[in-house]
């Protein structure tokens, strides 16, 4: 073999093991993504029943890079009234509610 040759395979070799690590990469953070998401729709879910008395169904979600910041945004609407749309974030360090985004007519419990 010349070294022409080896070099080739050598840096096919390389190339190889760089796009299984990204992938494995991407894979990784789609699971961990996944997992920030179930948690907060479960956490988002109770936060409008008991301070709104209502039923959500959360359709998208957005997870910030933790570099950015260490939010997840879920969007979503009431059940039975799939018009009134809501949303909100929550800190996925600690899970805490940072902020939500509801229809104007809609009262918190107990105002």
């Amino acid at each position: 073999m010349t070294l022409i040759k080896i070099k080739s395979k050598v840096l096919l070799v390389f190339l190889s093991i760089v796009v299984l690590f990204i992938c494995f990469l991407i894979v990784k953070n789609y699971l961990t993504d996944k997992q920030i998401v179930e948690k907060a729709t479960v956490i988002g879910e109770k936060y409008f029943i008991d301070n709104y008395g209502v039923e959500v169904e959360f359709v998208d979600s957005q997870v910030m890079a933790s570099y950015i910041t260490t939010r997840v945004v879920l969007y979503g609407y009431i059940v039975g009234k799939e018009e009134d749309k809501i949303k909100i974030s929550l800190d996925y360090r600690d899970f805490e509610v940072t902020g939500t985004g509801i229809p104007l007519d809609l009262k918190k419990i107990g105002e």
